[in-house]
């Protein structure tokens, strides 16, 4: 806190309870609690010290960013899950998402409005911006590069000289911006002498390819972008150019194949000899669309990459592999077992035909009931061995793999030289994976229905006993199978059953080993052991990044002994607007 009453927030990577303590506690002696449910880091600087209620505010917004909301009271503050109030930053891009930094920018001279109009044509895509009007504070988030090069801008625009001045930045497609501002000088007189002389001028940036038109009055502003759009598209005509249209989400090298096919539907009718038809290349280095076109072809490219390039919906899969032996009452299979029990569900031979067949198997699908309620369903009449538990976070139509086991050598050919009885044997050897093995691949449809590629397979290793060739034999149980379940829906697949006979000698010690009548004293019993294997997975969707941190937070509970580091602090003063560490 500087003398004047004002503070200075370095807080990185904190989380939520962290922040709380340290701005609301210490910085400005309130009293507060938080709600179950709020959860999450916060990652918040300033470049210039704030004011007690320009602090309040800024804390407040970021946490309205993060799905949190502050509800000030007469003695408390109270921080509680916010309700359809998150990620109020303006630009919607990656770097809005969690776990991005949010820099607080205090202005002096220029308005949050005006400075984030200023800034969006200039910074990168994946910047957000989130003025607090009433305290004239613009959020910056980002990578810290990207931040960086924004308070760049905020310092060039944040001046003095354009106190009270409205300042537009109009991108150009094709013209140059010098010959642009020579017909705008022109236009609006504003030369020596001229009407608009002193009220507005138009400043050339080839940099940014732009033109900057700087006024008194903001009616100038509209007025000169219509100008400046017609004189730019005048200039590009049907003439053809290179864009670069940088992807956020999506694979450059999975979208050209796309866009080029659609290129019959967007390109013009008359087409240019000279320049032949228009073209798309995939930039894999940078992930990046290159698109050659004329005007009307690059704004209907760019508005169909807008439409595909979107966020991918992820899905979360719990999977419970587990191995149940078949006793008395398990004698039929676990398809008797769930088809007379008290679980409630439907098979894949249901007449809607939602659930299809694994083959050999079967597929169960539970209404509402989890993993856990069928394993202990099962464990109470038999043993239940869960092989494994894992839970897997997926793209959609996306495949995911889990492996535990190992590589097993196998001979697959052998070579000898007949013509030399010393030679050797030369065997080629190759690798099998064994353990278990899950492939799942979900696809998620927009009413919340799961379609999941399920390839599950238990396999061991033993020896080769029916042949002479020195290589093992592979034990294997394996599931293959298309499912469509409701997200939250758990799905049960099994009907595979292993058989294994074990044969056991008991005897009299002495007695036993002798001849003729050893036999009297000797026992021989064999026994026939049965286990099926049993496959539950439920799908959980995934849409946005508060779903996905509530989910991470659920993992993470479940794992005992993390503790995570928290650090906090309030920096010390500095004046005018800093470059973040």
């Amino acid at each position: 806190m500087s003398e004047d009453g004002a503070f200075t927030l370095n807080l990185v990577d904190v989380p939520i309870e962290a922040a709380a303590r340290a701005v609301l506690g210490d910085a400005l002696g309130r009293n507060y609690t938080i709600k179950p449910g709020v959860n999450g880091t916060v990652t918040l600087q300033t470049t210039r010290p704030l004011s007690e209620k320009a602090l309040l505010e800024t804390f407040q917004t970021v946490l309205e960013i993060n799905g949190a909301a502050l509800q000030p009271g007469p003695d408390m503050i109270t921080i509680a899950p916010a309700r359809g109030a998150a990620k109020r930053i303006t630009r919607s891009n990656s770097a809005a998402q969690l776990g991005s930094r949010v820099v607080a920018v205090p202005l002096s001279y220029i308005g949050t409005a005006e400075m984030v109009r200023l800034l969006e044509p200039i910074i990168g895509e994946t910047v957000g911006l989130q003025p607090i009007a009433k305290r004239n504070i613009l959020l910056i988030s980002g990578a810290r590069d990207e931040i960086n090069a924004a308070i760049d801008a905020v310092n060039l625009f944040d001046v003095d000289v354009l106190k009270g001045k409205s300042v537009g930045i109009y991108r150009l497609k094709a013209a140059e911006p010098e010959a642009v501002v020579d017909e705008l000088n022109l236009i609006f007189e504003t030369g020596e002498g001229g009407s608009l002389q002193n009220v507005v001028s138009f400043i050339p940036s080839k940099r940014l390819a732009a033109v900057i038109v700087v006024s008194s009055r903001s009616k100038y502003l509209i007025e000169a972008e219509r100008w400046i759009r017609d004189l730019d598209k005048t200039a590009g005509g049907t003439k053809r150019r290179p864009t670069v249209y940088a992807l956020q989400h999506r694979s450059a090298e999975k979208l050209a194949p796309i866009l080029a096919e659609m290129i019959d539907d967007v390109v013009e009718d008359d087409i240019n000899p000279t320049e032949g038809r228009p073209r798309v290349v995939a930039d894999d280095t940078k992930n990046a669309i290159i698109v050659w076109g004329n005007d009307s072809e690059q704004d209907n490219f760019s508005r169909l990459i807008h439409t595909l390039d979107t966020v991918p919906v992820q899905v979360l899969l719990e999977a419970t592999i587990a191995e149940v032996s078949l006793n008395d009452e398990l004698n039929f299979g676990l398809r008797w077992f769930f088809e007379n029990g008290d679980l409630k569900g439907t098979f894949s031979d249901a007449s809607t035909g939602a659930v299809a067949s694994a083959f050999p198997g079967l597929s169960f699908l539970f209404q509402g009931s989890s993993s856990a309620v069928a394993l202990n369903a099962l464990a109470s009449v038999t043993d239940v061995n869960v092989v494994s538990s894992p839970s897997l976070l997926v793209l959609d139509n996306q495949e995911a793999v889990l492996q535990i086991g190992d590589e097993v050598p196998i001979a697959t050919q052998q070579v000898r030289d007949t013509t030399d009885p010393a030679a050797p044997v030369v065997n080629t050897i190759s690798f099998r994976d064994t353990g278990i093995i899950l492939r799942v691949k979900p696809r998620v449809s927009r009413t919340g229905q799961v379609i999941l590629d399920i390839e599950q397979e238990v396999s061991s290793v033993s020896n080769t006993t029916t042949s002479g060739i020195d290589s093992p034999t592979i034990s294997q149980r394996r599931i293959e199978t298309n499912v469509v379940v409701t997200d939250g829906q758990t799905i049960a697949l099994g009907g595979l059953i292993e058989e294994s006979r074990n044969r056991t000698n008991t005897k009299v010690p002495g007695a036993g080993d002798v001849p003729i009548l050893g036999t009297l004293f000797r026992n021989r019993r064999d026994t026939v052991g049965r286990t099926e294997l049993l496959v539950l997975i439920t799908p959980r969707v995934v849409r946005d990044g508060h779903e996905s941190r509530r989910i991470t937070s659920e993992l993470r509970s479940r794992i005992t002994g993390a503790n995570g580091l928290i650090q906090t602090g309030i920096a010390v003063e500095s004046t005018g607007h800093r470059i973040i560490d």
